[in-house]
């Protein structure tokens, strides 16, 4: 053994050995709680969902979200807009644990999944009164020349091929409308959007009419491979939400 401390009339004092074992005590301490802090912090994203969305929630997923915590009063589920343009470096980066949105190019490749959700078919809107109104549906080639609005998210898709050769003027965007002609997914908001977004103080209600060559979008989760259990027992639930839906619509 060795002496750590030695006492006199002033009291104890430290011994050579007694500074060097302070010292390494005091390192030894600082990292035990250093661990302590990491380890909560790291058990408390564990329990947090962040769930990158764009523009709008698909109703049956609002429900979803409450029946899961409802199931799960330990896990957080925030959510958090995206950006199309950088979802997959915020994806690889951590800022989201899943999104909802289309799937992406060369996205294996690069390590992230996608589940589909729901499958949207794209229409055609457009004022009463336009030419397009006699047609119950809307051959691709009669979009050549027109003014076409489209949403972000449909534009940039590889599904919209089969429209984009007949796109020559087309603007990009997602709460414009005047004489356009526009294509939107067709989902249980489209004629509240029609009525409201667009009608009353803008424009009349809008025609909306199905193309000739079916366009389906598909909407799902975007999510980095991991072994979370918590997130892949999150997609499985939001998987099963969905079919239940299409099955009661």
């Amino acid at each position: 053994g060795c002496t750590l401390f030695t006492r006199n009339s002033k009291g104890a004092q430290l011994t050579d050995a007694g500074v060097a074992f302070v010292d390494t005590a005091t390192v030894i301490l600082s990292t035990f709680e250093a661990g302590k802090e990491r380890i909560a912090r790291t058990s408390q994203a564990a329990k947090k969902i962040v769930l990158g969305v764009y523009l709008r929630l698909p109703a049956f997923l609002v429900e979803t979200i409450a029946h899961y915590k409802a199931l799960h009063e330990d896990t957080a589920i925030e959510l958090k807009p995206l950006q199309p343009a950088s979802l997959d470096e915020s994806l690889l980066k951590g800022e989201f644990d899943v999104c909802l949105f289309q799937p992406l190019a060369a996205m294996r490749e690069r390590g992230i999944c996608y589940t589909e959700l729901i499958r949207e078919e794209s229409m055609c809107l457009f004022r009463p009164g336009h030419p397009f109104e006699s047609h119950e549906h809307i051959p691709a080639e009669l979009l050549k020349g027109q003014r076409v609005v489209v949403e972000k998210t449909i534009y940039r898709l590889d599904a919209c091929g089969q429209l984009r050769p007949f796109l020559e003027n087309v603007i990009e965007c997602d709460n414009e409308f005047d004489d356009s002609i526009m294509i939107r997914c067709m989902d249980e908001s489209t004629v509240t959007v029609c009525t409201s977004e667009y009608g009353a103080a803008h424009c009349p209600p809008l025609a909306i009419r199905p193309f000739e060559e079916k366009l389906d979008i598909s909407t799902g989760l975007l999510y980095k491979a991991s072994d979370s259990d918590r997130l892949d027992e999150f997609v499985r639930f939001c998987v099963r939400a969905a079919s239940n839906s299409q099955r009661a619509s």
